[in-house]
């Protein structure tokens, strides 16, 4: 949810322009996300330390979800914590997963947080509700929401919280480029440019004038009964380190808004935001993170009396949770918000709520798909000029970062009736299952190969976020599409990863439902460090030091092996035989391990990974006398080697 109501403590990123950023942590810390990405991106190829690079991307990992990018914070999390930055990242990333829709990868994940923690019972909650969504989503009734993507009104901006006043006008927020700015700053947090209040009328978009949107952040709104008032949120931009978000309220009189006033509701260093009046225009609804609240943000109630707004009260549970209850929206007699902390597909997911007694509330009910999904689902808002109840309603506008570039967009939603098509008979089909049973072992002993469970199977070349197993299975099963080729990566702590590729059979003309299995042994090799190995036919003309030709696929698979494992350093060496000069044969040995060190970062492996080292004629393969030497131990003594560093 790309869009400053997000802010937890908001210190408004257009001040912080006016400091030069020139770290991720520096922008990080003035909550310019969007920035910190480039910085942390450029950082983490420069630095050496696995340690470093873990923090790094878990910043990263932080800076996408912060900016509500759930698929790109997935794979961060994930690297940071390949990388052993802990069990927060494992954390973050099961958060990810679930966020993502990847509910059975999600209930893995926290499976392997509870494993860790040996208990975690914290988890079972999360489990439970993933299960929940997995049958949510299979359930099927005879009607649906169809929601149809708001094309005239969404552009490459963010665009959410839309409501109609009559059937000819539509009001909304957006962060695209305004005719009211008075410059082309950009917001920190997202950088892209502040939000407005916006009006679609006659097919047009217009941004409303002056004074209701200003230089600063103007978000999610309401109107009175009559539409002569707005109740808009504000965060100021003073370069004050005490703004925080506050609701304003402006008359229409005689042609023209009025200068805004600021609502007094207390919470002076809070976030007060997300006005929404019920249909009296006496009580007002809102959402705050102040202090003594039960989660993050909560809604409270706050009642127009003659002395102005009262002291305003929170509504408790069971509606406000340990984590954020925003964009409140009345419907008669309901109250609809957005929640990430009651069970829900993902995200924030749009629930409601009515009054049982004076202080008492039901339950909050989960609107369920098609309304939700694992993405941002708020802003929710009922056309009145449809019939409607409690139960049923039959237009409705959303706003939801469901689409594929993770940007705020609004959708209408309409109730559809599930079209019945009859069933047409025709030739039987036959089912071709195809099955890969994958075995994981060590090499340690070479001759008699030991099963060894592996921590995570990645399937990283197709349109895949899961993990496909988790940390107990030295076997694996999966079901593969036929025809289809895959990449995997296996990976152990302590072992180099394993990146193998296969292609399944196509399917056949069948006479029956068939299956065929694929079995896979996978290799996974220890990490010894100081022990050399050497790289097969790598070989030099004779009295030269260049890269020949036949030599390029070995160096290709070693340029394959530092990829799959970004955090291994290697040191190269080149061995001579014991022929020629003693001192010549050491000089033409650095230039050798000199220039396949080149190639490798020609190919884009980071130089800080690489060192080298000629050898000459010293530290023999074979130790023989230069004499009684074979010309084949000769060939083995004249070799390019690397060995895993430190």
């Amino acid at each position: 949810m790309n869009k400053f109501g997000i802010l937890l403590t908001l210190l408004l990123a257009a001040c912080s322009y006016q400091i030069k950023i020139k770290t991720g942590d520096q922008a990080f810390q003035s909550k310019q996300y969007a920035n910190a990405i480039g910085f942390y991106k450029n950082e983490i190829d420069q630095v050496s330390s696995p340690k470093e690079k873990a923090f790094k991307a878990f910043k990263l990992g932080q800076s996408y979800k912060y900016l509500s990018d759930y698929d790109q914070s997935l794979g961060w999390f994930k690297k940071a914590y390949d990388w052993n930055y802990g069990l927060k990242a494992l954390e973050e990333y099961a958060i990810a997963l679930k966020n993502t829709g990847d509910y059975e990868a999600a209930i893995l994940a926290y499976q392997e947080l509870m494993q860790e923690l040996k208990g975690g019972m914290e988890y079972k909650k999360d489990i439970q509700i993933c299960k929940l969504n997995l049958e949510w989503i299979k359930q099927r009734t005879d009607f649906y929401y169809k929601l149809t993507n708001f094309t005239a009104v969404n552009d490459k901006a963010s665009d959410y919280s839309a409501l109609s006043v009559d059937s000819s006008k539509l009001y909304f927020v957006s962060d695209r480029l305004s005719e009211t700015r008075h410059d082309n700053s950009k917001f920190g947090w997202t950088g892209r440019s502040f939000s407005d209040i916006y009006l679609f009328q006659n097919g047009l978009v217009v941004s409303l004038p002056e004074p209701i949107n200003s230089q600063s952040n103007e978000g999610s709104f309401c109107f009175n009964s009559t539409g002569n008032k707005i109740y808009f949120t504000r965060c100021d931009a003073n370069d004050q380190p005490e703004d925080y978000c506050k609701i304003y309220e402006s008359e229409y009189i005689n042609g023209s808004w009025g200068e805004p006033e600021r609502l007094d509701l207390g919470f002076d260093n809070s976030n007060v935001y997300h006005p929404a009046l019920y249909k009296s225009d006496s009580i007002l609804v809102f959402s705050s993170n102040a202090p003594g609240g039960i989660g993050q943000y909560d809604l409270y109630l706050s009642y127009l009396g003659n002395e102005g707004w009262t002291v305003p009260e929170n509504l408790g549970e069971p509606i406000n949770s340990a984590y954020d209850e925003k964009f409140p929206v009345w419907y008669n007699d309901t109250l609809y918000f957005s929640s990430n902390g009651h069970p829900g597909l993902g995200g924030l997911d749009v629930f409601k709520t009515f009054k049982i007694s004076d202080s008492k509330w039901t339950p909050p009910i989960n609107l369920k798909p098609d309304i939700n999904s694992e993405a941002d689902d708020f802003g929710f808002f009922i056309d009145k000029s449809f019939v409607a109840n409690d139960t049923v309603f039959q237009k409705a506008l959303l706003s939801s970062n469901r689409n594929f570039n993770r940007q705020d967009e609004i959708y209408s939603v309409e109730l559809r009736k599930r079209s019945q098509i009859p069933s047409i008979q025709g030739p039987k089909k036959f089912k071709w299952d195809v099955q890969a049973n994958i075995q994981f072992v060590t090499a340690e002993s070479y001759k008699s190969p030991k099963q060894i469970p592996v921590d995570s199977v990645d399937l990283i070349e197709k349109i895949s976020k899961n993990s496909v197993n988790s940390k107990s299975n030295s076997r694996i099963t999966l079901k593969l599409l036929p025809g289809d080729s895959y990449t995997f990566l296996a990976s152990k702590k302590n072992y180099l990863n394993n990146e193998f590729s296969f292609t399944t059979p196509a399917q056949p003309e069948l006479t029956a439902d068939s299956l065929f299995i694929l079995t896979l042994v996978v290799e996974l090799i220890p990490i010894r460090y100081d022990e050399e190995f050497v790289i097969p036919e790598l070989y030099y003309d004779f009295d030269k030091w260049y890269i020949r030709q036949d030599a390029v696929a070995s160096l290709e698979k070693l340029r394959g092996l530092l990829n799959t494992n970004p955090l291994i350093r290697i040191r190269l060496g080149s061995h001579t035989d014991c022929r020629g000069d003693e001192k010549y044969n050491l000089e033409l040995s650095e230039k050798r391990a000199h220039a396949a060190m080149q190639w490798l970062i020609a190919k884009g492996i980071d130089s800080n990974r690489l060192f080298h080292t000629g050898y000459g004629e010293n530290d023999p393969a074979i130790n023989c006398s230069c004499d009684s030497c074979s010309e084949d131990d000769h060939q083995k003594n004249r070799r390019t080697t690397f060995t895993l560093i430190r």
